[in-house]
């Protein structure tokens, strides 16, 4: 493009916006749109939400671990649902590693009883900023199905039902404390919007540097927590963390 010419651009734009948007925004048009602007949007890695590439998270999670002992490492799997992950990291890395699933619907921890391994540990509580009891929001009539601490208000997800069930919480925080833990190599969360209580109920396991390397869920589940990318990172790139995008 020459020199000049994206502000050419960029005044036909604003001269042809205003028709456009008058044709695109009638019926039937609004709903096409949006559809090819939300595909746009995944083929970016925008909102598309862990296990969308299952492979690639997988293949991210083996990157950053650092295998410079031999020692069995140590994993989280916080919002196990039925196991995907646990399954992948397995196939990977065998019985080289101990796995935590942390996963409090009783739903989804019947499917992950069904596939006990000996050094895969099922964890029943959800994780948060403190101890406590809480209500979680599961997708009606879907078997292992999406579950959030937040009523899901997003477009995704408005036109579903909805079944609640009580469940407990744990902090990372008092579990590695009171499991004498001294590393976890590796902690992947999908919580659907609740990662940022879960990472602030993390606070001193993540300052003393006990956990190597971790990922987090962002995307429409965070418009219910109300939380911004902003607070991952002004809590975690002061403790040394680099965020990239898998």
């Amino acid at each position: 493009m020459q020199p000049g010419s994206h502000k050419k651009l960029n005044r036909w734009g604003k001269k042809a916006a205003p028709a456009l948007s008058r044709v695109l925004n009638r019926s039937p048009m609004v709903g096409l749109v949006s559809m090819i602007s939300w595909y746009l949007a995944f083929i970016q890695g925008k909102g598309s939400g862990a296990g969308w590439d299952l492979e690639a998270e997988i293949k991210g999670a083996l990157s950053a671990i650092r295998r410079d002992s031999h020692e069995s490492l140590v994993l989280f799997d916080v919002g196990a649902n039925v196991g995907d992950w646990t399954e992948g990291m397995l196939a990977a890395l065998g019985d080289g590693c101990a796995i935590y699933q942390f996963e409090p619907t009783l739903e989804c921890r019947e499917i992950l009883l069904q596939k006990s391994r000996p050094n895969v540990v099922l964890v029943p509580y959800g994780v948060g900023a403190e101890e406590g009891e809480a209500e979680i929001y599961s997708i009606s009539g879907v078997k292992a199905k999406s579950a959030s601490l937040y009523a899901r208000k997003d477009t995704c997800f408005e036109d579903r039902s909805y079944t609640k069930e009580t469940i407990r919480i744990t902090t990372i925080d008092d579990f590695v404390d009171q499991n004498n833990m001294d590393r976890i190599d590796f902690m992947k969360m999908d919580i659907e919007g609740h990662e940022y209580a879960a990472l602030k109920g993390a606070v001193k396991t993540l300052e003393r540097g006990a956990i190597a390397a971790l990922t987090f869920e962002f995307g429409t589940g965070n418009i219910n927590s109300r939380t911004y990318f902003r607070d991952f990172w002004d809590l975690l790139t002061p403790l040394g963390y680099r965020i990239s995008r898998i």
